[in-house]
């Protein structure tokens, strides 16, 4: 998006108009608005990591809320109105403080740097001894050789640990012994330079100790390391932390108004790093393969559009309020089986859909930022009904480094994260029972086979392949499920 306070007026000696300042202040908001999105993103994803599910789909909720308003203020600065009266609210919630990436029973400990090493000290190397689950039997790990007389090291390593009454005393009691070594390559055994040890009882009531030891050789200091300990939670106490996050709210007579102007901007401008809308999580689970309807849905106040409302083909999710087009027409591109063949005048039954209930009907707040269309990519995101697949897509993309991902990719990665959140939301909850879960998967298992046949008739083999793997993850789900 545009920076406008960093691009300054062609002469600054000729006055704005009033339009340019109007202009102006919808993208100074809208722009705003778009980085309390992203903060209320990343703090969801880090309560849900952390196991808080509660506090993160409040956030989700807030974030949904908070992208509607974006698609009023684009559709208002589109019809010449003014900028509506808005007022931001803060909300904080208590949340307990944990490091999501570490397991339950892990304990990982990093030596990130050696400094100040003796110059005649040739090979030293570093020995981290945690003396659990007991003294007799510890367990240990070394870094490599390092040239003094200093190194980043930035050895990371996890020690497997048992959440029991022994662990907190453990912590209480011992020390983590980091000794200095130097190798001997012919042979004649390694020798101590210097010994230091760290105290585990701060983890008591912390998730992560961070110090600088000094290397003893008796009274003599022979070097400097520095070491990291983190645990998931706390040996003992709850760590919490206050969040606070910021909402904005409309006048709900400029709401109203931009209703009156859906023709003015029926696509939502998609702001800078457009993120990926939530499930509803407060409703029945549905298809994601939903068949249009002939019954019109009921009238809801949105901030979207007032166009009436159609559903969807079953090949797509996205809802697009334009009612003059619907995508590329049947004889521009193949269109899968789903079911059997599908009639302008007579819609057919998906096979896995399911009656909905009205409140289904409406049209999402926002359009995803990833074309979901099975016939565009090779990525559909109405396929991700199951949690290995989600698992799987998530995996392929969290391994490689962040600034290697695509804005595309990007925004696919928090929407998958999403997706999975509220799937486990909706069994947690009980709206989703095992054996409509399971039928589900062997529905979709069954079209993906059928969508990669048809590729493989257009020539499309990559693609067919990838539709056949998803399906086989699909199938081995429903496997082990039954066992």
């Amino acid at each position: 998006m545009r920076d406008i306070e960093e691009t300054p007026s062609e002469d600054p000696s000729v006055p704005k108009t009033h339009e340019q300042i109007r202009l102006e202040a919808f993208e100074r908001l809208v722009k705003e608005v778009t980085q309390a999105v992203k903060i209320h993103t990343i703090e969801a994803i880090k309560l849900r990591e952390s196991g808080d599910k509660h506090n993160a789909l409040k956030i989700m909720k807030d974030l949904k809320e908070m992208k509607e308003v974006i698609v009023t203020l684009n559709r208002l600065k589109d019809t010449d109105s003014p900028l509506p009266v808005f007022s931001w609210s803060t909300s904080t919630l208590n949340v307990e403080v944990r490091n999501g990436d570490i397991g339950e029973d892990e304990m990982e400990v990093r030596i990130a740097k050696c400094s100040e090493i003796p110059s005649d000290v040739t090979h030293p190397y570093v020995l981290v001894t945690l003396p659990y689950p007991s003294t007799e039997n510890p367990q240990k790990v070394r870094t490599a050789v390092f040239q003094p007389p200093e190194a980043d090291i930035d050895l990371l390593h996890t020690f497997q640990i048992q959440r029991k009454k022994s662990f907190q005393i453990f912590l209480e009691r011992k020390k983590i012994t980091v000794e200095l070594l130097n190798s001997r390559l012919l042979g004649w055994g390694d020798y101590s330079i210097g010994k230091a040890e760290m105290k585990l009882n701060p983890l008591l009531d912390d998730i992560s100790l961070t110090q600088s030891l000094e290397f003893k050789d008796g009274r003599k200091v022979v070097g400097k390391v520095e070491v990291e300990v983190r645990l998931n939670r706390p040996g003992i106490n709850t760590q919490r932390r206050d969040l606070t996050l910021r909402r904005i709210h409309l006048d709900s007579e400029s709401e109203a108004a931009s209703q009156k102007h859906p023709e003015a901007h029926s696509t939502p401008i998609p702001v800078e790093e457009d993120l990926p809308r939530e499930p509803p999580l407060k409703k029945r689970i549905t298809s994601l393969n939903e068949p249009p309807l002939n019954t019109p849905p009921s009238p809801v106040a949105s901030t979207q559009s007032t166009v009436p409302q159609l559903m969807t083909p079953p090949s797509s999710k996205q809802h697009q309020p334009q009612p003059q087009q619907f995508g590329p027409s049947p004889s521009s591109r193949p269109v899968p089986p789903k079911g059997g063949p599908k009639t302008p005048t007579k819609p057919v039954q998906s096979p896995i859909a399911v009656k909905v209930e009205s409140p289904i009907h409406r049209a999402s707040p926002t359009p995803m930022a990833v074309d979901s269309s099975p016939n565009s990519s090779d990525f559909n995101m109405d396929d991700m009904i199951s949690n290995d697949l989600l698992e799987w897509e998530i995996s392929n993309l969290s391994k490689r480094p962040t600034d290697q991902l695509t804005e595309e990719e990007s925004v696919r990665l928090v929407q998958l994260q999403m997706k999975k959140m509220a799937l486990e939301a909706m069994v947690e909850s009980g709206k989703l029972s095992m054996d409509d879960y399971l039928s589900r998967l062997r529905s979709k298992a069954e079209e993906l086979r059928l969508r990669a046949k048809a590729l493989v008739g257009q020539g499309d083999k990559k693609r067919a392949a990838l539709e056949l793997r998803r399906a086989k993850i699909i199938e081995n789900e429903i496997q082990v499920s039954q066992e």
